[in-house]
């Protein structure tokens, strides 16, 4: 992709998108960027190429060293790299939401009238209350 800062401020993103799939991801990138989009146009691979040929002499991309795009939008400077999330950051928050989850279930079905006297009872959903079940809640 090539990326121009146009005279009157606006910034155009020119290039190639192989696919649909890979026009929304570059669309969704701009989002999640806070710029605003102001359109989107096809054009022809020949009218593309002389447009690019043209824009790339007259313009630098600025990169850093891990190659990343500087993309400056009316004197804004944002940089596009992915955030890498350790896999051991990832475990934690899905097992914090199943807790949190789980605790939902358990307490609101707390409240349902019958399911005390069920629990009193020896049982819980259609499961009677015996050691094994008593170990595998422990568990969880």
């Amino acid at each position: 992709m090539s990326i121009t800062l146009e005279e009157d401020g606006t910034t155009l993103l020119s290039g190639p998108v192989p696919d649909q799939p890979a026009l929304y991801g570059l669309l969704r990138k701009v989002r999640d960027l806070g710029l605003p989009l102001v359109s989107v146009n096809q054009i022809t691979v020949t009218l593309s190429q002389q447009i690019l040929n043209k824009k790339r002499s007259n313009t630098k991309m600025n990169t850093n060293n891990k190659g990343a795009i500087k993309m400056n939008t009316n004197n804004m400077t944002t940089e596009m790299e992915d955030i890498k999330v350790s896999l051991k950051l990832k475990l934690a928050a899905m097992w914090t939401s199943f807790m949190f989850l789980y605790t939902y279930v358990d307490h609101f079905h707390l409240y349902m009238p019958g399911k005390i006297e069920e629990i009193l009872a020896g049982k819980v959903f259609t499961f009677d209350i015996t050691y094994v079940f008593l170990m595998v809640a422990m568990f969880l």
